[in-house]
C-alpha cells in the first residue's frame, strides 16, 4: 500500500516537472492535461493537447524518479505525427510531435 502512495506521489512529480515548448507563441486555450492511473504495481500516465488550435509542433519530456520507477513502454497517438520519442537516459523520456 506505502508503495502505491509513494508511486502516485511520483508520478504527481512528474506532471510537475514537464515543459511544452511549440515554434510559435503558445495559444492561451493550450494547455498539457495529464491523466495518471495506478494499479497492480503500474503507474500510467497519458499526456494529451487541449485546445491549442494553430499549434502545429512541438516537444515535452517528462522526468521520473529512475531508482524507484521503471519505464516499461512509450505509446502514441495518431492525433499527432511523432517525430522523435527519446527514452534512452534512465527518468526522462522527451517527445517532439507535428501535425
Amino acid at each position: 500500500m506505502k508503495k502505491n502512495i509513494f508511486a502516485c506521489i511520483l508520478a504527481l512529480v512528474m506532471v510537475f516537472s514537464m515543459a511544452l515548448s511549440v515554434s510559435a507563441a503558445e495559444p492561451a486555450d493550450a494547455a498539457l492535461v495529464l491523466d495518471v492511473g495506478n494499479g497492480k504495481g503500474t503507474v500510467t500516465v497519458d499526456v494529451y493537447l487541449q485546445g491549442g488550435t494553430g499549434i502545429t509542433n512541438g516537444q515535452f519530456a517528462v522526468t521520473y524518479d529512475a531508482s524507484v520507477l521503471t519505464l516499461v513502454e512509450v505509446l502514441t497517438s495518431d492525433a499527432y505525427a511523432v517525430s522523435s520519442v527519446n527514452d534512452e537516459e534512465a527518468g526522462t523520456v522527451s517527445l517532439a510531435f507535428r501535425q
